[in-house]
């Protein structure tokens, strides 16, 4: 069964001299989140996988599909936040082996999204699906809104 990684912010004030603005402006990447998709049920569609907290820049979601979703024909996944299932991936290139980032995708925040307050990012794949595994990542800055641009 999936646990929802808990996406967490830096110290917003740290010590010593451009610190907190280092911890501010660096992009994290996320433990992997991992899914099964088996007849016997191990994750059920759809799955939470990150809660993301306000401000946050989503600047990437990797997906890396270890097992491809079978059958095949007809089979999706996409990736999105609770108030849009598709916000992140979209099509059905992300069931194929391989990694996968959001750029170049056609999704509605394929180029990064900011948020403005929680969101749950999640994963939903096609019912018909009888085996599958894939690992998510999640590519993200704290803070997203603050301008770095007079760090020397």
């Amino acid at each position: 069964m999936t646990t929802t990684k808990v996406i967490r912010k830096p110290p917003q004030f740290a010590p010593g001299e451009g610190v907190s603005q280092a911890l501010h402006a660096g992009l994290y990447i996320s433990d992997p989140v991992s899914i099964t998709v088996s007849t016997t049920g191990t994750d059920t569609s759809p799955a939470d996988l990150f809660m993301v907290p306000p401000n946050t820049l989503i600047y990437d979601v990797l997906v890396n599909t270890t097992t491809a979703l079978v059958p095949a024909t007809g089979a999706s996944l996409l990736i999105g936040l609770d108030s849009d299932c598709d916000a992140f991936h979209n099509d059905t290139t992300t069931v194929v082996l391989g990694s996968h980032s959001m750029h170049g995708k056609t999704a509605v925040y394929a180029g990064g999204h900011l948020t403005t307050g929680y969101h749950t990012v999640n994963a939903q794949w096609s019912t018909t699906s009888t085996a599958g595994a894939f690992t998510v990542r999640l590519v993200y800055r704290p803070y997203g809104d603050e301008s770095f641009s007079d760090i020397a």
